[in-house]
């Protein structure tokens, strides 16, 4: 009985200990974020990106942190840098104006010719939600439906009740499956090129050039091989660049 004690009172000192350090963490990266953003306010845009990349360092990260990144990437002349925040502060904050304003602003800012994207109008309504915000209306239905469903044996409801009710379901949580399965096929190999690069018809240096890819473009990675990956351009044409010319949007980290 004494050992079980003693393990109660090891694990809630543990688990007290592990809230206080990241109690800890995260009033440090507030404080950081405070001192990068008032750097940013004096015109100190490196001093400013060392200090919010030094927090995002730290497996902390929000929209804010990469869409203030994203600004002072901007004001130190680096696009391909700044489209790469803007979109990661999207993911973050998919219906923020500010972050989609200052998105299409720099993309409309990058050199050569302007490039259409070429999707459907299900692509383009998937594109205006948010990964998250899509499981969410999944979840709430899911919990609807099962509630209607139960509640209708109290309610006394005819069979036919029932069944429309099951098939207005099912048909919504399709839809939103497909809707799923759309988004991750759109975010998946999203990336940004960093400096100007020559697309090539083959993953070779000597391989003839099919187009020019400038910093700030955006293309989704389609296949990796031996430093090169292939790219799908947004209006659907595909080439071969060295991989470390481009970044991709997505990653893992802890949400702050």
């Amino acid at each position: 009985m004494k050992r079980f004690l003693n393990g109660l009172v090891f694990l809630f000192l543990a688990l007290s200990a592990a809230r206080v350090g990241a109690d800890v963490i995260v009033d440090m990266a507030q404080d950081d974020f405070k001192q990068a953003t008032d750097l940013y306010r004096q015109g100190k845009y490196k001093e400013s990106i060392d200090i919010y990349e030094q927090i995002l360092s730290r497996d902390m990260e929000s929209g804010p942190i990469h869409y203030n990144l994203g600004n002072a990437y901007f004001k130190n002349n680096k696009l391909g840098k700044t489209v790469l925040e803007y979109e990661r502060a999207l993911r973050l904050t998919p219906y923020d104006r500010d972050v989609q304003f200052n998105l299409q602003h720099a993309l409309d800012t990058v050199k050569g010719p302007k490039i259409a994207e070429k999707n459907s109008w299900v692509a383009d309504t998937v594109n205006r939600c948010s990964f998250d915000g899509i499981i969410g209306l999944l979840g709430w239905i899911l919990f609807l439906s099962g509630s209607l469903f139960v509640g209708s044996y109290y309610m006394r409801w005819l069979p036919i009740g029932r069944k429309v009710l099951i098939g207005i379901s099912v048909i919504l949580i399709l839809c939103l499956m497909f809707g799923l399965g759309v988004k991750i096929y759109l975010d998946r190999g999203l990336s940004v090129i960093m400096s100007q690069s020559d697309a090539r018809f083959e993953p070779r240096k000597d391989a003839t050039t099919y187009f020019t890819l400038y910093e700030g473009t955006e293309v989704r990675v389609k296949e990796e091989q031996d430093g090169w990956s292939k790219i799908e351009r947004m209006d659907g044409k595909s080439g071969w660049v060295e991989t470390g010319v481009l970044e991709k949007v997505d990653k893992s980290k802890v949400t702050m």
